[in-house]
């Protein structure tokens, strides 16, 4: 598989803002807790048994470390974070890999692929190709969990960490794109608080969060 070249959103998250949001983000990770984590419950929910699972920005690795803990399952994780990555590596053990979801190149495929508050931040001129691999790297009969911003209608935020460059965040329902290539179904779903990640009704449309479980469906 070719690597395309870095979008400019992948750049700028490689080159230093990835690792600034690790560090605005670090005691939060470190304070994981598997019990409470949204994925991590809509699987037990759905009884899989992930044999080898894919993290798409991963950070440091906390929940593939659950996942493996939990399942027994072997574990790979991207992210464009050199910090997290190094941090994830020395505190979990995981096998982490700095990779933009839009230049995705693991080995192998997976039956279990995350994406967890990921596909907002990549640009509208690599999502198509970061579908195009994380489909290639999910099995047929795989599972695909999506969370992410879940507004009413989608919406561009501008990055307000980033002022002196023009970023957005592209907020919307991302179970849509893997839907439309015609080998996915929705077998899961629950929305709740951003703040909370608790999966909750009455929720403000700028606050609510959804996350979706997908089967790729097996080859006829």
């Amino acid at each position: 598989m070719t690597t395309p070249m870095p979008t400019f959103e992948a750049s700028i998250f490689a080159d230093g803002e990835g690792n600034a949001w690790f560090e605005r983000n670090r005691e939060r990770l470190l304070a994981f807790d598997p019990a409470r984590d949204m994925p991590l419950r809509m699987l037990r929910i759905y009884d899989a048994k992930p044999r080898r699972a894919l993290e798409v920005g991963a950070a440091n690795g906390a929940r593939l470390a659950a996942l493996r803990d939990e399942f027994g399952c072997e574990v790979v994780g991207t992210d464009l974070s050199s910090a997290a990555i190094a941090d994830g590596n020395k505190r979990y053990g995981v096998d982490l890999r700095q990779q933009a979801a839009e230049s995705l190149d693991v080995e192998g495929t997976f039956d279990l692929v995350v994406m967890q508050f990921v596909l907002h931040w990549i640009s509208r001129e690599g999502l198509d190709e970061a579908v195009r691999r994380v489909d290639a790297a999910l099995e047929p009969g795989g599972l695909l969990l999506i969370g992410d911003f879940y507004p009413e209608r989608p919406k561009d935020v501008p990055y307000h960490h980033r002022t002196d460059v023009q970023l957005f965040t592209h907020k919307r329902n991302y179970s849509k794109p893997f839907v439309a290539l015609g080998h996915y179904q929705r077998i899961g779903f629950f929305s709740g608080s951003h703040s909370e990640l608790e999966p909750r009704a009455g929720i403000p449309t700028d606050e609510r969060v959804g996350l979706w479980l997908l089967e790729k469906k097996r080859q006829a």
